[in-house]
């Protein structure tokens, strides 16, 4: 049997990143994937050489990869590319993982488990005619039955006609737009126009 090892070069990783970065917008949000060991990179090293090189957020596949990158001092934005399990929620929040929510029951209990705070989403408008239209309004119907409900105003998030929608207490246009640059940047704020 014949040992086979990868040997993988800082520089090439970070020539890879300034080759992306070249052809794209100044402000277009990166996102590295470090799940499964960076691919055989090595996720810490890779995460560290993505927050070198100002890369906006790091995609993970489990809960435990986000706890390995924080205990190793990563502070970059991470997503969670797969569905957590209720008993992984507490780490989303300790750990500041963004998760990819979906599914009835996941928001149900996600909803009952941190009933003192709002979720607040953003969601496609069903008010203005488009070809997904039936879509749209399936879509805002799954989350009112949720108990969310549509903020008195209507947005365009990227020329893309939309609500948002809360959990908990209304938020104004203004509230709404500190939440966004949070979440993206403040650049990304020009970009969300009331209606």
């Amino acid at each position: 049997m014949r040992c086979t090892k990868a040997v993988i070069f800082r520089e090439h990783i970070k020539n890879n990143i300034f080759q992306v970065k070249k052809n794209l917008h100044k402000n277009t949000k990166i996102c590295i994937a470090v799940k499964a060991d960076g691919y055989g990179c090595g996720a810490i090293e890779t995460a560290k050489i993505a927050e070198e090189e100002n890369i906006d957020y790091l995609a993970i596949a489990t809960i435990s990869e986000g706890i390995e990158l924080r205990n190793n001092n990563i502070k970059s934005k991470l997503l969670l590319l797969s569905l957590c399990t209720p008993s992984e929620f507490q780490d989303l929040i300790d750990y500041n993982i963004t998760p990819v929510v979906f599914g009835f029951e996941f928001i149900k209990e996600l909803k009952k488990r941190y009933s003192e705070r709002s979720i607040v989403i953003d969601i496609e408008d069903d008010g203005v005619e488009s070809e997904n239209g039936e879509q749209r309004t399936r879509r805002r119907c799954f989350y009112e039955r949720l108990g969310f409900r549509a903020m008195p105003y209507r947005l365009s998030i990227f020329g893309v006609p939309s609500l948002i929608m809360s959990s908990g207490r209304s938020y104004t246009f203004e509230e709404y737009k500190t939440i966004f640059a949070e979440v993206f940047s403040a650049w990304a704020v020009d970009k969300v126009i009331l209606k």
